[in-house]
């Protein structure tokens, strides 16, 4: 069902990202695999962007793949993985992605996107009502530590280290 769930929404997508793993595919196979999928759940409105993992143990010579102009990676070595976000980036800029089109699936980053929304929300009645800058501070660094804890860039680690290096605990 999770599957087939997928497959509705990747239907329904203005981008998809077709991750294939370069090390355990034979090209016959993923040229197949890949055409069906096209066939049976992209339209003419969407982007595919296909994108080939673990480039550096290259297996096959994906000749098949040149009309799609995929990005190849290595994901644990976090090669190409800026000009994986470039071809996203220029694929919503080309299309148009908006607000109004973005499906967050885990509960945990809406929750997180709530609340980054609720605090810049707050910084912007705090600027139009003159509060000062340290208040406003705060509510941007709120802010971005939600956005922080759904990329990664902050985590809880970070936010104890900020505690104790601001306020003096004692026993």
């Amino acid at each position: 069902m999770g599957i087939e769930r997928s497959y509705d929404k990747a239907k329904k997508a203005q981008i998809i990202l077709y991750l294939m793993d370069d090390r355990n595919s034979d090209e016959p196979l993923a040229r197949k695999e890949l055409e069906l999928f096209i066939e049976r759940y992209v339209n003419e409105d969407q982007n595919v962007i296909v994108v080939v993992n673990k480039s550096d143990r290259k297996q096959f010579p994906n000749s098949f793949l040149a009309n799609f102009k995929p990005i190849f990676i290595a994901a644990k070595e976090k090669s190409n993985i800026q000009e994986l976000l470039n071809k996203i980036s220029s694929t919503i800029e080309m299309k148009g992605v908006g607000e109004e089109n973005v499906i967050v699936s885990n509960a945990r980053h809406v929750e997180a996107l709530s609340k980054a929304q609720s605090s810049l929300e707050t910084v912007i009645n705090s600027i139009q009502t003159g509060i000062t800058g340290d208040f406003i501070a705060m509510d941007i660094r709120q802010a971005s530590y939600h956005l922080g804890s759904i990329t990664g860039q902050i985590s809880n680690e970070d936010l104890l280290d900020n505690i104790f290096s601001k306020f003096c605990i004692g026993k």
